[in-house]
């Protein structure tokens, strides 16, 4: 069960408190942008990720008033460096800030956020 140390531990840990009620293995961004190769599910019918045009409706608030805040702060703070270098370090500070702080956060507020883009036929589709 967990195949990890550190997976049995938190397995462990949280037997009584919690319920199993679907497990999925994926391997390295498998699922990320597309259907996993394979799915272990323990439950009836798991949720299915939401269409791309809803992904991309989701992170697109987010996205680009950011990238435009980091292009104007890199444009005023190191402009005089080379173009790859500015670009690394500007993806080195965005990745982790787009990553853990703003996309879940908006992924959270999507319903509230995103609702009047995310309409269909008059109904909201939540992804």
């Amino acid at each position: 069960m967990g195949g990890q140390p550190c997976s049995a531990w938190w397995l462990e840990a949280a037997q009584g408190r919690i319920e199993a009620t679907r497990v999925e293995r994926r391997t390295g961004i498998e699922g990320w942008f597309d259907e996993p190769a394979t799915v272990e599910s323990l439950s009836a019918a798991a949720p299915s990720a939401p269409p791309r045009w809803k992904q991309m409706v989701t992170i697109f608030p987010v996205f680009f008033p950011l990238s435009s805040a980091a292009n104007y702060v890199v444009s005023q703070t190191i402009a005089d460096l080379v173009l790859p270098l500015r670009v690394l370090i500007s993806v080195l500070v965005m990745t982790p800030l787009m990553t853990y702080l703003f996309l879940p956060w908006i992924t959270r507020k999507n319903g509230v956020v995103a609702a009047p883009l995310v309409c269909s036929r008059g109904r909201l589709q939540h992804p």
